[in-house]
């Protein structure tokens, strides 16, 4: 979605038709998108090892990757 709205601001920019109405629902759903990659980006961060931190500091649980199913766990 973060790509679609990428391409559709710049298109927007570009137009000097542009309505008001259409900025801020383009403004609002990028809003959103922006929101949603915050919040992957928090999630994957918080899951990476401390600096400085070794391979045997680290719990084996730890390591079950993002799309591992529950049965792989």
């Amino acid at each position: 979605m973060a790509g679609e709205l990428l391409d559709r601001a710049a298109d927007l920019l570009d137009d000097d038709r542009v309505t008001a109405d259409q900025l801020r629902f383009t403004l609002a759903r990028m809003s959103e998108s922006l929101r949603d990659v915050k919040r992957v980006a928090d999630s994957r961060g918080a899951r990476l090892p401390e600096a400085g931190a070794t391979e045997l500091d680290l719990d084996p649980d730890d390591a079950i990757g993002a799309y591992d199913s529950p049965e792989e766990r």
